[in-house]
């Protein structure tokens, strides 16, 4: 009885994850049939009181029409102040 409860319950989670993850690929979709505008080669450097507080640098950006999200390939985030460096294969920049 215990293994059949645990085996549901293990396959409920297994949807839900499923689910969740699955919401990223429609961006993806929107993305390649809108073919908007990309950049490669972006750094933005984040300086507060003329001191840099953090430098992103990323392969490629691809902006998302009608959002205010950009979406980023390959990227490297580094916070100078706490000496750390942070690697994604993809993320995404807010605009606003």
């Amino acid at each position: 009885m215990k293994k059949k409860v645990l085996l549901l319950l293990s396959l409920l989670l297994l949807s839900l994850v499923f689910l969740f993850l699955g919401n990223n690929r429609e961006l993806d979709k929107a993305l390649l049939l809108k073919g908007g505008s990309f950049l490669e080669g972006l750094k933005i450097i984040h300086k507060k009181n003329g001191t840099s507080m953090w430098t992103l640098n990323a392969s490629r950006a691809d902006i998302v029409e009608g959002s205010d999200r950009v979406k980023l390939n390959d990227v490297v985030l580094w916070v100078e102040n706490k000496d750390m460096t942070i690697y994604s294969p993809e993320g995404f920049y807010n605009m606003e």
